[in-house]
């Protein structure tokens, strides 16, 4: 969910994951967010002028089970591992 960029109330800013059953989505799950403070606990409420974090666009799995995570907000690449 790449995220709004023309709403009073903004939405998406997270990945998403899509579990399907071969043939049709199912279900869907956050796999990754916070790129966007909680606006609504801000001075001045949605209105307020607090930054995104990130704005994820794109993701590729490497050979090592990791996850690359492009942001356009920030011009950069996220890797998302697990711990050893």
């Amino acid at each position: 969910e790449h995220g709004s960029w023309n709403r009073s109330v903004p939405s998406g800013y997270r990945v998403m994951v899509a579990r399907t059953d071969g043939r049709r989505v199912t279900s869907y799950e956050t796999f990754l967010d916070g790129f966007l403070p909680n606006r609504a606990s801000a001075p001045g409420g949605w209105g307020a002028t607090t930054a995104a974090l990130g704005r994820p666009v794109d993701v590729l799995q490497m050979p090592d089970g990791s996850v690359l995570i492009s942001d356009d907000t920030g011009n950069r690449l996220l890797r998302v591992s697990y711990a050893r």
